[in-house]
This record gives C-alpha cells, sequence and structure tokens, in this order.
C-alpha cells in the first residue's frame, strides 16, 4: 500500500525490534522530539497508540498528518487524553482550508 511505519518508543536498545517489526522509521522519544520528527516525515496518517498510560498518548496529537487518525489500543488509567488549544486550532484551520479546495 506505500505506507511508511515509524515506531515511537523510549531508549535505544528498542530499535533492533523495531526493525525486526517491519518499521522504516525509527524515533526514540527519549532522544528527540517526537512531534517535530512526525512532522518532519510529513505527519502521521494514522497512529496506532499502545501506551498504556493516556496522558503519554496527547503529546502525538500534534505528530498527526491532516485528515490524520488517531486510534487507541491501550488507554489506561483516570486520565482523559489531553488535546492543547494550539493543536486543536490547528486541526480546524487544516481542515477549513482543505474543505475550501
Amino acid at each position: 500500500m506505500g505506507f511508511q511505519v515509524t515506531a515511537i518508543a523510549r531508549g535505544p536498545e528498542k530499535e533492533s525490534l523495531a526493525r525486526k517489526l517491519g518499521a522504516h522509521h525509527r524515533i526514540d522519544n527519549n532522544a528527540q522530539d517526537p512531534v517535530a520528527a512526525l512532522q518532519a516525515l510529513g505527519g502521521a496518517r494514522l497512529t496506532l497508540a499502545t501506551a498504556a498510560n493516556s496522558k503519554s498518548m496527547s503529546p502525538f496529537l500534534g505528530g498527526l498528518a491532516p485528515r490524520g487518525q488517531l486510534i487507541v489500543a491501550g488507554a489506561g488509567g483516570n486520565e482523559p487524553i489531553g488535546i492543547s488549544g494550539s493543536t486543536l486550532c490547528h486541526f480546524f484551520l487544516v481542515c477549513a482550508r482543505l474543505r475550501e479546495q
């Protein structure tokens, strides 16, 4: 289908597993800003979030491409997935521009 898979995980020790599982790119969120790294790759069209903590998923919303989707497959705890006002504003502006075209 032509998709590129990017794995995001903490620590360099997870590099080989990510590659073994088929990741084309790997982002170590301890060593770099994952949102900036995703945006540098063009943004994520789909993010499959498997973290057990919903709070840790919130920052990755900023890494989505326009019309990108987040699938949550493991949110836990009592905290909601948060979205900042600037991220929400960005999505509304992008969607408005896409509708105008």
